[in-house]
């Protein structure tokens, strides 16, 4: 080995180092595309062969030696495909462009090299050692000095080519010197990457910090502890501050305070030893405006000197949330507290977490303390007497999430053993698409059950006798009219006498006669049957699964407590008539008309019965209260019979006088006892309901088809020739014939035989007074025929 090929040699691995040069110059970020990066890469690497190439040691002609070698093994590991295949190529149409004997192994010593080199990255990525400064320089050297002793081992496969003199001449140093020289490249250009790498993460550290500080919705400030200047301000401080960067940091923190200086200055004084702090305080913006803010600050260290880093959030929207959101609280407290009804909201469980006022008056004698507790241990509800399981209720709330509401009142049974009636509904309360729980909303509705029960009863029965009304029967006809039912058989029954006694005693007593009907008829029915009145004077009774059979024990039972019953002034009696449906198909309203109709046939053959005895316990009872009135009716009769036949009245005339003159005077079963009877002199007062028994009288007969026709000579007995007398005035001629005819018989008994005056008189007397009265009291004409009737008598 020559001194010239040891220089050259050692020249060739100085220029390898431009390579270096190459990468420390794309090391850096450029503008360029990848591709752009890769295509100058190329030409740089072959730039360097071409100069490397060129100062190549010669041994013997048309074979050189140089560095390409180790020039591509190095493109080949830190540049990759794109620098090596274009180095490559350039530099094998370089050695082919020199020419000479050893022009193939040349080219081989471009191409192998590249191929080692790429297969080593393929290799080292399945390593996992994608990071080139994680190569440790003796694999760096082991890979260079493998490829040096393949490359002059190369040599070896071409004896005609290159000659062992020459192998001989340059194998020491392409093998011992060459690996070397190579390393001092590679760990180079491994140092470049390191400091490439530091550069890139210190780039990204301080790219990270501003956008750290720069970013997100917060301030941020980096104030001097020492005298809390501001150092620096972020871009978002900065817009919604209004202060510029530099008008900030010609602040302290105590410029944007609204509190006073010495107040903060306490507040910050321990910040230096402590880990931070965190302030709710207040800051003024360049154009006045005054904003909340939630200050955090924490130590950080920078060069050595300790600063504060602090973020300030705004809040004032926060805030200002947090006052309506308080005052609605409270509002709903207040709400909640201020309403009738009770509230309960418990959790998901049941479990009460809230209860108002109204819902612990009713419901904390349980327990004092109502938190905590089930609802279902709290809420004790029966209908009527069977327990309600609010347990089930509930879950079924919570698993449907759909709200119940109590379709009827409960009843809420306390520990005291009182009762109330409530109302209840149950809401699931979602939020965030998940149940958290119930509100129970109940309200105490005792006096509204109460009203609606009385409501109800009204609506459905009538009031005087308690018994249910039309509207009631009806419908539950409608409802009972099925085939389960069948038979079903209708009573229809009419009281008998009820007008008579309205009008002889008043419509207390025939109200009192309906009361006694009533209790007789319930009385003689089954708790399921259904009675009502139908109608003033009518009764229906509804006898569902009732044969006409046990429908005529019904009657009969109703007939004999009738006739058993101490009602004063007539024995009650009632007219019925039963129909059965026994037909499915059969119109329930024929079977109605049917029991109508046997009622009335019925009360055809009753109402006489019944009028009779009325008639004669009227006038019983007027005997029993005055007997001189019984007398006096007989002498009437008497006297009217006598005066009518001297007036020569057929025998219709004659009987209805007769008549007339029994019941004239029926009309006083009206008046009060203590007005007949009465031994001192009657008022004006007494004597206007005296004048009320014409009328009283007229509406008995009115009532008893048998003496209809004698009415309106009751009515009129009291009527005067000159229009002077009552009920209605009449006078003369419009006064009827036997009505002036009773009036002077009735006249004369009462002045010779009644008692009720003073003092009697004689006939003769009772003359002088009849004359007195002719064509004012008495019809003149009739006078005087009465007084011939007396004169042809004596």
């Amino acid at each position: 080995m020559t001194v010239e090929v040891i220089i050259g040699l050692l020249s060739n691995i100085v220029l390898l180092m431009s390579l270096a040069v190459v990468y420390s110059f794309f090391a850096n970020d450029t503008k360029l595309s990848n591709l752009s990066k890769n295509l100058l890469i190329g030409v740089s690497v072959s730039l360097v062969g071409f100069i490397i190439m060129t100062n190549a040691v010669s041994v013997e002609s048309g074979v050189i030696f140089d560095g390409r070698t180790i020039l591509m093994l190095l493109t080949s590991v830190f540049f990759g495909v794109i620098p090596s295949v274009i180095g490559g190529i350039s530099l094998s149409l370089y050695r082919i462009y020199v020419g000479g004997s050893g022009t193939l192994p040349g080219v081989l010593w471009v191409i192998l090299p590249i191929v080692i080199g790429l297969t080593y990255n393929v290799i080292r990525q399945k390593r996992n050692k994608l990071d080139l400064t994680e190569i440790s320089p003796m694999e760096q050297y082991l890979l260079i000095l493998t490829t040096q002793i393949l490359m002059v081992g190369l040599l070896f496969l071409f004896p005609s080519k290159v000659s062992l003199d020459a192998i001989n001449a340059v194998a020491f140093p392409l093998i011992l010197v060459y690996p070397f020289g190579g390393l001092v490249v590679s760990m180079f250009m491994i140092m470049l990457k390191r400091n490439q790498n530091n550069v890139i993460a210190l780039n990204q550290r301080e790219k990270e910090y501003n956008e750290l500080f720069n970013g997100g919705s917060t301030y941020s400030f980096i104030v001097d502890i020492e005298n809390y200047k501001i150092i620096n301000v972020n871009e978002v401080a900065i817009k919604r501050y209004g202060y510029s960067f530099k008008e900030f940091t010609e602040m302290s923190i105590f410029d944007l305070s609204t509190y006073p200086k010495e107040k903060l200055k306490d507040m910050l004084s321990n910040f230096t030893n402590s880990d931070g702090f965190y302030l709710s305080i207040q800051h003024k913006l360049k154009n006045g405006e005054v904003i909340d803010v939630e200050v955090r600050s924490t130590p950080i260290e920078i060069d050595g000197v300790t600063y504060s880093f602090s973020t300030v959030t705004d809040v004032t929207a926060k805030i200002a949330e947090q006052r309506r959101f308080k005052n609605v609280n409270e509002k709903l407290k207040a709400t909640l507290h201020g309403v009738t009804e009770g509230i309960i909201v418990t959790d998901v469980y049941g479990n009460i977490e809230l209860v108002n006022k109204v819902g612990t008056e009713h419901l904390a004698e349980y327990n004092t303390k109502l938190i905590g507790e089930k609802v279902s241990d709290i809420l004790n509800l029966y209908t009527e007497e069977t327990p309600v399981d609010i347990n089930e209720i509930y879950y079924q709330v919570i698993s449907s999430n759909k709200t119940y509401n109590s379709f009827n009142s409960f009843v809420l049974k306390k520990k005291s053993g009182d009762t109330i009636r409530i109302n209840l509904s149950i809401s699931p309360i979602t939020y965030e698409n998940r149940n958290n729980g119930c509100i129970l909303i109940f309200r105490d509705v005792t006096k509204e059950y109460i009203e609606s029960n009385k409501i109800e009863y009204v609506s459905q029965h009538d009031f005087l006798t308690g018994l249910y009304n039309r509207y009631f029967l009806e419908t539950e006809l409608k409802r009972l009219d099925t085939k389960r039912q069948l038979p079903i058989s209708l009573v229809l029954g009419d009281v008998n006498g009820l007008k008579l006694i309205n009008d002889a005693f008043g419509h207390i007593e025939g109200d009192n006669l309906l009361i006694e009907v009533a209790n007789i008829i319930k009385k003689s029915t089954r708790s399921e049957d259904i009675i009502s009145r139908w109608g003033g004077d009518e009764f229906m009774i509804l006898l569902p699964q009732t044969s006409k059979k046990n429908a005529q024990n019904v009657i009969k039972r109703i007939n004999d407590l009738c006739s058993k019953s101490m009602f004063d002034p007539i024995t009650p009696s009632i007219s019925l008539g039963i129909a059965t449906k026994i037909v499915e198909t059969t119109d329930i309203n024929k079977i109605l008309i049917e029991a109508e109709i046997e009622m009335y046939s019925n009360k055809q053959n009753d109402g006489k019965v019944m009028r009779a005895e009325l008639l004669s316990k009227l006038e019983h009872k007027i005997n029993n209260v005055h007997p001189e009135l019984s007398q006096h009716s007989k002498n009437v009769i008497q006297l009217s019979k006598e005066f009518g036949e001297f007036l020569n009245l057929n025998e219709d005339e004659l009987e209805t006088i007769q008549k007339f003159a029994r019941y004239h005077d029926i009309g006083w079963i009206g008046i009060d006892k203590e007005i007949l009877v009465s031994q001192t002199q009657i008022s004006e007062q007494e004597f206007e309901k005296i004048k009320l028994h014409p009328e009283i009288g007229f509406r008995i007969m009115k009532s008893i088809p048998e003496l209809s026709s004698i009415a309106e000579y009751i009515s009129s007995h009291h009527e005067h020739w000159d229009g002077t007398g009552y009920p209605s005035g009449l006078s003369k001629e419009s006064i009827p014939y036997l009505s002036r005819i009773l009036s002077i018989t009735d006249a004369i008994d009462m002045m010779i035989n009644n008692e009720m005056y003073s003092s009697k008189k004689t006939i003769d007397e009772a003359i002088v007074e009849l004359k007195r009265c002719s064509g004012t009291q008495f019809d003149p004409d009739l006078v005087n025929k009465y007084i011939e009737m007396q004169n042809k008598k004596e």
